[in-house]
């Protein structure tokens, strides 16, 4: 199976790992924007010439400016995108009616996704999701897109208060703090402040925290690349939380990546085209294991 990397930031380097670790893949060429030191480097401006030579495309850039290449659709590609919000919109820019692109899959969106549909059927006190206390790889990048900052690290930490109003099936205003650590030059940081606290989808809204710290300091953060998740519903007679830790954000999530790429061809097989996401996949695809019931 020819597989091919978009974009070669933390998520595209532990695709990289994963994909030469399976015997069923084989690693056809990194696309990235930036030119990069690696045999397997194509700039990303040359993907049209791949159309036809790749059975699928893994798709690891930011979410924050959404997928900018558009002859991304004319391949079948596997993506991480995160912008809960923008889901939908984002399913627009692949859409193709000869190609499979499998969006939002990761551990949230993705795993976490289906445990809350599973429960949102049931629940009549609601489902609730938190984050952390663990490195978000979508804010950290979103960090790092703004004009003057030298390098950040954006930390989600759950309030615990919050976790107890959902054991109860009670809704709280602010489940989660933001917590932004950033380098930059002094002069920056009142302009950067501003554009962190209202950019939407990541920071606007919500309760945010920034420290402005050394460059040296980041790269210790950035040592800890550990995050959780937890889902709580509950219903009459009934209470379930589902509960993911990972060491390595990123790591984990191109190892679900991989599941759903070696899952295309069968797919296609049987009549997938277009965009799907994590709630429109069966399961069987990704675990064909009868031992599993």
């Amino acid at each position: 199976m020819k597989v091919a990397i978009f974009g070669y930031g933390k998520l595209g380097k532990c695709l990289e790992k994963c994909i030469q670790a399976d015997n069923n893949m084989q690693l056809e060429a990194i696309f990235s924007r930036r030119k990069i030191p690696h045999e397997k480097y194509v700039p990303a401006s040359d993907l049209a010439q791949y159309i036809g030579k790749i059975d699928v495309v893994a798709i690891a850039t930011g979410s924050k400016e959404d997928i900018t290449n558009s002859d991304l659709k004319y391949f079948n590609t596997v993506d991480s995108y995160d912008v809960h919000q923008r889901i939908d919109s984002h399913k627009q820019q692949l859409n193709d009616d000869n190609t499979l692109s499998i969006v939002s899959v990761g551990w949230d969106p993705g795993i976490l996704s289906i445990q809350r549909a599973l429960c949102h059927s049931l629940s009549n006190k609601g489902v609730y999701t938190f984050w952390g206390k663990g490195v978000s790889q979508g804010h950290s990048n979103a960090l790092m897109q703004i004009e003057g900052v030298k390098d950040a690290i954006q930390f989600t930490v759950p309030n615990s208060k919050a976790i107890q109003f959902a054991r109860q099936g009670i809704a709280s205003d602010e489940p989660h703090t933001r917590v932004c650590y950033i380098n930059c030059d002094k002069s920056k940081r009142e302009e950067i402040t501003e554009k962190v606290l209202n950019m939407p989808y990541y920071f606007q809204g919500y309760p945010v925290k920034i420290y402005f710290v050394s460059g040296e300091k980041i790269r210790t953060l950035w040592q800890n690349t550990s995050h959780k998740g937890l889902t709580v519903s509950s219903g009459d007679c009934w209470q379930t939380e589902y509960r993911i830790h990972t060491d390595n954000n990123a790591l984990f999530t191109a190892q679900i990546m991989c599941s759903y790429i070696k899952a295309v061809p069968r797919l296609i097989d049987d009549g997938y085209t277009g965009v799907a996401d994590p709630l429109d996949i069966p399961i069987k695809y990704i675990v064909d294991n009868k031992s599993m019931l």
